[in-house]
């Protein structure tokens, strides 16, 4: 009876690796059409595209783009003016790292996203944004130690949407989230027995190199040793017997997918969480020693976060701005003005595209400059 029920769900409900839109295993390194597309145009680089590859970072953006996300100056930062590199006489300089959410990505008019904003809102002020879609807070990290702080920006804003804990343990996008419209692979840093970071470097410094490992299903290799997800769910990408079973194959599949975010957060001891608070705190360390007067973590919740807390949830996240302001890093938590702005309206007329919009970023950018100034 359990062999024919397996035959009958194998038949009926798990066409071409799939049960009811969910990916099957075994994997294979893409997961979707567009996935696919990518990796055969891998290395193309069109310049019409905001993106590209970068060895260092995983990806960054484009220098002097003016498409769609744009425009970006000589240093790829989103802006319509150029930036000197050292700090003109009587002007304070903040510059803002992290992912979409700072970058303001679906926000078409450079006019009305945060940093442009926040920059017009006091005279002798600069806000360089140096945010970058579908980056990790390691990233940003990076980019500020590459980019930024040449710069000297006077203050340091760290953006932290709440998923991006689960980014900064994963090494290959799509292993991590199986519909993502990239391919990319990034850095990460591991947490050492002393508590210190650690990097592992980009594992493909060139298209042809990032091809190449996909093709020859080489990076799974590399993933085992490196990608948080990978690690977590090593049968999924191996030819293993048990897959002979499509029950079994649905069951691991429905593990593999599970990502309990607010569980992480509730987890203090979890690989996510510690990478993400040592992150942090190195982040805002480092951004001082190199003559930064400030340095803040700003918390950016989601459209889910804040309909949760308005159904009176707990903030899951709170247990790493603990941690943060425990260990004497300053945090801004954005979730209480923007619904004390949203008030009774939907939630939902303050975002696009799953991040905020125009109206939405006005109110973290008056936000912001009352709580930094």
């Amino acid at each position: 009876m359990f062999i024919g029920l397996d035959v009958l769900v194998s038949l009926v409900f798990c066409r071409e690796g799939h049960f009811f839109g969910t990916t099957l295993p075994p994997y294979d390194l893409l997961f979707t059409d567009e996935q696919r597309s990518r990796l055969a145009k891998l290395g193309e680089d069109p310049s019409d595209r905001p993106g590209l590859l970068d060895p260092d970072l995983g990806w960054s953006h484009r220098a002097n783009y003016t498409g769609p996300g744009g425009p970006t100056n000589s240093a790829a930062i989103r802006a319509n003016r150029e930036y000197t590199r050292d700090v003109p006489s009587g002007i304070t300089r903040v510059a803002a790292f992290g992912d979409s959410f700072t970058h303001s990505g679906p926000i078409p008019r450079i006019e009305d996203t945060w940093t442009y904003r926040l920059e017009q809102s006091r005279p002798n002020l600069e806000v360089l944004n140096f945010g970058v879609s579908g980056y990790g807070t390691d990233q940003a990290y990076l980019r500020y130690r590459r980019d930024g702080a040449p710069f000297h920006p006077n203050v340091v804003l760290i953006g932290l949407m709440t998923e991006n804990m689960f980014r900064n343990v994963s090494v290959y996008r799509p292993a991590y989230y199986h519909r993502s419209g990239g391919i990319g692979v990034k850095p990460r840093f591991k947490v050492g027995a002393h508590g210190e970071l650690q990097l592992l470097p980009c594992p493909a410094r060139s298209a042809q190199e990032l091809k190449a490992l996909i093709e020859s299903r080489d990076l799974v290799e590399l993933l085992r040793d490196t990608d948080y997800w990978v690690q977590r769910a090593p049968l999924a990408y191996s030819s293993s017997p048990f897959f002979a079973s499509s029950l079994f194959r649905i069951s691991y599949a429905v593990y593999e997918h599970r990502r309990p975010l607010a569980a992480h957060y509730a987890n203090t001891s979890s690989e996510p969480f510690q990478v993400t608070l040592a992150i942090l705190r190195s982040f805002h360390d480092e951004a001082l020693a190199n003559g930064a007067d400030r340095a803040l973590v700003i918390a950016m919740p989601t459209e889910g976060d804040l309909s949760q807390l308005r159904l009176g949830k707990p903030r899951y996240w709170q247990t790493l701005l603990d941690a943060l302001q425990a260990r004497g890093v300053p945090v801004i938590d954005l979730a209480d003005p923007l619904l004390a702005a949203i008030g009774e309206a939907d939630v939902s007329d303050y975002f696009a595209s799953f991040h905020y919009n125009a109206a939405a970023d006005a109110i973290v950018a008056q936000a912001l400059a009352e709580r930094i100034f």
